[in-house]
């Protein structure tokens, strides 16, 4: 994690520099001053989420690890199976079907 802390005595600012997923929690900004009133809140928290990109995403056919992009050609009648694959990544990846532009739905 590399951060930067600096202050001037009307705020103060925290830098996250190149966001990690390490950096992912929470942050909290405390305000300390002699006199507590009820209507000035002392303490302020932030929840830092992060997102990744999946490590990859691979295309295979009937166990073929390969990643082209053309099939075929194949016989009318012909069965095979296409699977898709990613890896990685925050959150995990949801991965969805198209034939165009038109959603697979699941069985």
């Amino acid at each position: 994690m590399s951060v930067e802390y600096t202050e001037t005595s009307t705020y103060a600012s925290l830098i996250i520099k190149s966001v990690e997923i390490d950096d992912e929690a929470s942050y909290k900004c405390e305000i300390t001053y002699l006199e507590v009133r009820e209507n000035c809140d002392v303490v302020q928290m932030i929840k830092l989420s992060t997102l990744v990109r999946p490590n990859y995403v691979k295309i295979s056919q009937d166990g073929d690890r390969g990643n082209s992009s053309w099939l075929g050609p194949y016989n009318e009648g012909t069965n095979i199976e296409l699977k898709c694959e990613a890896r990685g990544g925050r959150p995990i990846p949801k991965i969805t079907w198209y034939n165009n532009s038109n959603i697979i739905k699941c069985k």
